[in-house]
């Protein structure tokens, strides 16, 4: 799973094929998780022409401690912290792509997070803390463009490992872009066009051996490298011309998806496994959505049957079901919050959720029991 000047022009171009959102998960289990978020924390003030867009965590590792997350801004600057917690204090801000908007950033490692713009361009580093000065520069890795002019920009990256990364871009022949080499120069990335007419706006890989991109359509792999003839398409999601904002895939049996449509900001269809053809439809938050709430715009599944979605307005809603589209309630971050955008990531310890306004919220994995109170499957 990026302020108003990023997302929204994206969803300009899906807008003609909005009417639902998709969720697809494998059978639900009962999980005891929750998360206990703390206050929210400005570090990048959009008064000033900051907004954050993106944020990706690394996983927790058992011999560490650190909790390694990387906040991408609008212009060009990335917000990183070990201490995500705590004030404005912790998170270091670095100029690594100005003037351009960090559209996605992921870190398979605490020693490797990959960042991607605006204008199809790719940035990395190995040492994430040694400030702007660590970051590679940054490598155009696709020239597509838009209809109107202008780079379509990469929406979306996901890395499963230090070897792998997968993005996706606005091009309107849906491209996808795998390297296994992060850290190589531009030529080791390879780009795969699914046909015309196909928007792509989120990708997400449970590991090295699947991934699933989705945007307008969905496409799902257990071959990354495999080229275009690796990549099957999902027909049950776009006959229903819906529009995948984000994605949380967590083995290849549980992705669960979200986005939204004309009839409705929080719609979504289910499956068990990407290839088949038996959807379920569900509800996150209410239809019409409620005073303040937004559209559904990134999730993130800190468990495997452990789920938090975000919508533009920082409202966050949780699933220990996902499979069977039973969500919670909206839980506000930011009480009259005038934030467009909202980007969550977790691991199995945090989750931390950015907007567009330039505030950051923080909220801990707890393990207990869970009451949710949740809307019916439709």
């Amino acid at each position: 799973m990026r302020s108003s000047s990023i997302r929204p022009l994206r969803l300009l171009a899906l807008i003609s094929a909005l009417s639902s959102f998709m969720l697809l998960a494998a059978a639900a289990h009962a999980a005891t998780h929750t998360i206990r978020w703390n206050r929210s924390v400005l570090i990048d003030n959009a008064n000033r022409g900051g907004g954050l867009v993106s944020i990706g965590c690394a996983p927790t590792v058992a011999t560490s401690k650190a909790l390694l997350c990387v906040a991408g801004d609008v212009r060009g600057e990335v917000f990183v912290s070990v201490h995500p917690a705590r004030s404005a204090a912790f998170w270091h801000r670095e100029v690594i792509d100005s003037p351009l908007a960090i559209t996605g950033v992921s870190c398979p490692s605490i020693t490797l997070c990959v960042a991607v713009d605006a204008h199809g361009q790719v940035m990395h580093t190995t040492a994430p803390l040694a400030g702007a000065g660590s970051w590679s520069h940054a490598r155009r890795i696709d020239t597509a463009t838009q209809a109107g002019g202008g780079f379509a920009g990469i929406a979306a990256i996901a890395c499963p490992t230090t070897t792998l990364c997968v993005a996706v871009d606005n091009a309107p022949n849906g491209q996808i872009l795998v390297t296994t080499d992060p850290t190589g120069p531009a030529s080791a990335w390879t780009l795969t066009p699914l046909g015309s007419g196909v928007m792509l706006d989120s990708v997400s890989c449970a590991s090295a051996t699947f991934c699933m991109v989705g945007g307008t359509d969905g496409y799902y792999t257990t071959d990354p490298t495999g080229g275009a003839s690796a990549w099957k398409p999902v027909t049950s999601l776009s006959s229903g011309g819906s529009v995948i904002a984000s994605l949380a895939c967590t083995t290849v049996k549980l992705c669960v998806g979200v986005g939204y449509g004309n009839s409705g900001a929080g719609l979504a269809t289910g499956s068990s496994s990407p290839g088949t053809t038996t959807w379920t439809d569900s509800v996150i938050g209410s239809d019409p959505p409620d005073p303040g709430a937004g559209v559904i715009d990134s999730i993130a599944c800190p468990e495997r049957n452990f789920c938090v979605a975000a919508d533009s307005a920082s409202n966050v809603y949780t699933s220990t079901t996902p499979v069977r589209g039973l969500w919670s309630v909206a839980r506000p971050l930011k009480p009259r919050s005038q934030a467009t955008v909202s980007q969550i990531a977790c691991n199995a310890t945090i989750c931390v959720e950015v907007d567009n306004r330039g505030t950051v919220t923080y909220g801990i994995v707890k393990t207990g029991s869970v009451t949710t109170t949740a809307t019916t499957t439709g």
